[in-house]
């Protein structure tokens, strides 16, 4: 069954809200957001509505055949166990095994959960059908956790650049889209908002980045105003504080040595104004 979907299983998986709906609803859905009105909200919510599109889109999408990528490793003698895929479907033979008993018996578009991640990928990314949750990110970068654990095997191990295969397409990006770091070709847009969804992710991903490194740089800017308006008076007081006791202790020092010598404790030229100041 596997052999006959290919790539069919293209679909978007990204932390934010997801929708389980009909296939009817899904079709309706797609007709609704344009370009103008996503790029008209916050980066924030504009990269949650795309994603619910194209979530939807992917229930769409997931019923029809599409031109595969390149294809997994055949299931050989020399092959490994990890990488075997004897359908040529993308999904690793021991996976299907986990899902549903043989080496070709999945179509890719099981979701035990309906999260909408397919139980292909949460078993890749944690080793269960219902172990991913599409809004986890445990260090917050904007690359949610199963992405991650998928990418370089854990939930905050990822940077945003990894790119397995060299095309320029985040492997991050890729796993979000497709569910595996060399599955996308960079041109998919199942929103059909003329913009390909690589494009539109790694640019939502990139405005968080730069929003959070924004924020980093106020607040140490405002750490360094707080230490100068707190810390300069009191190291100021603290100078004369000491240069006092020190021009305290030259003084009595001195009237020490001239009380040992016997003489005056006001040498001749000293001004009365001196004296006094003792």
């Amino acid at each position: 069954m596997g052999n006959t979907v290919g790539r069919n299983r293209r679909s978007i998986f990204y932390a934010g809200s997801v929708e389980t709906m009909t296939l009817q609803e899904a079709k309706d859905a797609a007709a609704i957001p344009s370009r103008r009105s996503v790029l008209m909200l916050s980066p924030s919510r504009a990269a949650r509505a795309l994603v619910s599109l194209v979530v939807a889109l992917a229930l769409i999408f997931a019923a029809t055949p599409a031109n595969a990528a390149t294809p997994a490793v055949a299931c050989t003698s020399t092959a490994s166990a990890a990488t075997c895929d004897s359908d040529a479907d993308r999904i690793p033979d021991s996976v299907e095994r986990v899902m549903c008993g043989t080496a070709t018996c999945a179509t890719g578009a099981e979701d035990s959960d309906a999260d909408g991640i397919p139980d292909w990928v949460e078993i890749t990314a944690c080793g269960s059908a219902t172990c991913a949750d599409p809004n986890a990110d445990s260090d917050g970068d904007g690359i949610p956790d199963y992405a991650e654990q998928i990418v370089c095997g854990t939930t905050t191990c990822a940077t945003g650049d990894e790119d397995a295969d060299g095309d320029g397409i985040p492997d991050w990006i890729e796993v979000v889209i497709c569910g595996d770091t060399t599955c996308s070709t960079g041109t998919e847009d199942l929103n059909h908002d003329g913009i390909a969804d690589a494009a539109q992710l790694k640019k939502s991903f990139d405005d968080a980045k730069a929003a959070r490194e924004k924020a980093a740089r106020e607040a140490a800017d405002d750490l360094a105003h707080t230490g100068l308006t707190v810390v300069l008076p009191i190291g100021l007081a603290t100078m004369l504080l000491f240069g006092g006791l020190v021009v305290f202790m030259a003084r009595r020092n001195r009237r020490a040595v001239v009380a040992a010598s016997g003489a005056p404790d006001h040498p001749a030229g000293e001004s009365f104004e001196e004296k006094a100041g003792e």
